[in-house]
């Protein structure tokens, strides 16, 4: 559709035609004339992604507690696989631009303030809260002003724990939409309401999704079969509204190493684009401020060196993640809504117990499979790696587990993965597209 990249000009002249066609079709049945408005001017509408280019391309992995201002956990957040970190909240964020700069992170500048002291001493007006709030218009343009320019800013959080969005956060994305559309403007919400940020322009839908913190005391196929619940309405509002998929999740308590991993490849099967984990200090870290990487080595908990190994083979496979969408997920073992089952006819058709497997398509390429191990159990190291098999379509030529240097001939292939562990599979073939339009 070439009108999604009309200009300002070039979609009011399409309005203007547009109500003159209409004019003429009054004439015709009123079928007809709606019928003619669906195909002549629907598409005036615009994506919420089409005003935003991005400087930060890769994907994005997040984490939502920022580390201390020293060269140490700058470090260790970099050796972890992070590449995305927030700036202390309530303080300027020049110490963690320059460290994140020094090490190859970006920052994500925290704008909250204590109500009695906005940035740059002015704020407009916001949603009551009894301590502080995140930077209204004059306050964002005051921060932008400061730091908009420097090499290490990849965005600002615009709002936490927000579902549809007020005036304030509506009037700084729509700043950003003009002044900065390569920087991040991000929301995190704690309801999803993806029309609300669809509306106001905002292309990323981010929601906080803790099946392992707010129903920790329930069995872990519960806590997983929430997770994929609440993926799956995440993955439904962005595909609706052309969102960019971001989940955050919880790893706060979480002492399960299998846990830890699903909740990191079941985002990837269900579509997301970027992953947030919350937290890392307090979650995979023991207190902070460290000086030295030996010291910060000796306070990191069990789970870190699980969450580091995930996001390394996250960052691997980024580029061949980006820019899809899962248009399909296939399902074995406990139950999770809009998934499908194997069978003969599918790009699935056979595959083991307790499996999730998400396909993931973009235009003009091969579909990926993220396949991902469901077994998982409250207590570390309490889950073996097993043996699993899949058999594709017989249209599936050939099958490359990326991120290593194993391919298979023909459609069928066996893994090995631990518990909540995931893979990712390249299917080649000719007419695999036919699968990848649902």
């Amino acid at each position: 559709m070439f009108h999604k990249h009309l200009g300002i000009l070039g979609r009011a002249n399409l309005v203007a035609s547009c109500a003159l066609r209409n004019r003429f079709l009054a004439v015709i049945p009123v079928i007809g004339i709606l019928a003619s408005m669906a195909l002549t001017c629907a598409h005036v509408q615009e994506s919420p992604r089409d005003a935003w280019e991005f400087a930060f391309k890769d994907f994005v992995i997040a984490s939502w507690h920022p580390p201390a201002d020293t060269d140490a956990e700058y470090e260790i957040y970099r050796d972890a696989g992070f590449n995305l970190v927030m700036s202390v909240r309530y303080k300027l964020p020049d110490n963690a631009l320059e460290l994140a700069r020094k090490h190859g992170l970006k920052v994500m500048i925290d704008t909250y303030t204590p109500n009695d002291r906005p940035w740059g001493g002015t704020a407009a007006a916001y949603m009551p809260h009894p301590t502080h709030h995140p930077a209204t218009l004059p306050e964002l343009e005051w921060l932008h002003e400061r730091y908009g320019d420097h090499p290490a800013l990849g965005g600002y959080l615009l709002g936490d724990d927000y579902g549809a969005l007020p005036q304030e956060l509506v009037d700084t994305t729509r700043f950003l939409r003009e002044n900065a559309p390569h920087l991040f403007p991000w929301i995190c919400q704690n309801v999803m309401s993806a029309k609300s940020l669809a509306d106001a322009g905002n292309p990323i839908q981010d929601p906080q999704i803790y099946p392992t913190l707010y129903q920790k005391d329930w069995p872990a196929e519960k806590q997983c079969q929430k997770m994929c619940l609440d993926l799956q309405r995440l993955r439904t509002g962005c595909r609706r509204y052309d969102l960019i998929m971001w989940p955050m999740f919880n790893v706060c308590g979480v002492d399960s190493d299998s846990l830890v991993r699903f909740q990191v490849y079941a985002s990837l099967a269900y579509g997301a684009q970027g992953i947030w984990y919350f937290t890392y200090r307090d979650g995979l870290q023991n207190g902070s401020g460290y000086q030295t990487v030996e010291e910060v080595k000796q306070n990191l908990a069990p789970t870190w060196k699980v969450a580091a190994e995930a996001n390394r083979r996250v960052a691997a496979r980024g580029p061949h993640l980006l820019g899809r969408a899962a248009v399909e997920i296939f399902n074995t073992g406990w139950e999770t809504s809009n998934t499908s089952r194997p069978g003969k006819g599918k790009l699935v058709e056979t595959m083991s117990d307790d499996l999730l497997v998400g396909i993931l398509a973009k235009p003009g390429k091969q579909p990926l499979a993220m396949v991902v191990d469901k077994r998982t159990d409250k207590l570390p190291a309490a889950v073996p790696e097993r043996e699993v098999e899949l058999c594709f379509a017989r249209a599936v030529s050939g099958i490359e587990l990326l991120g290593s240097d194993q391919a298979v001939n023909g459609n069928k292939v066996n893994l090995r993965l631990p518990g909540g562990g995931g893979q990712l599979l390249a299917l080649e073939g000719k007419r695999l597209d036919k699968f990848s339009e649902q």
